[in-house]
């Protein structure tokens, strides 16, 4: 783990496991071990997330889906 970095634990549906598992066919072999990937680095930036988010959303945010739960 990174400096500062924590362990969390991140509940997922059989829907996001299996979109996760057809990413993994396709994404990039040569960026290194990460699961999302920048075109430039193996490690996709903090603000390239939020620009992300933004596009398709108003309302949510990633710090937001960090503190979700399902009930």
């Amino acid at each position: 783990m990174e400096n500062g970095a924590k362990q969390r634990i991140t509940y997922m549906n059989d829907k996001v496991i299996n979109a996760i598992k057809e990413w993994l066919k396709i994404r990039p072999t040569n960026k290194g071990n990460k699961l999302f990937c920048s075109r430039q680095s193996e490690k996709i930036s903090r603000s390239r997330i939020n620009q992300i988010f933004n596009k398709y959303s108003e309302i949510i945010t990633p710090h937001q889906l960090r503190h979700f739960r399902l009930h």
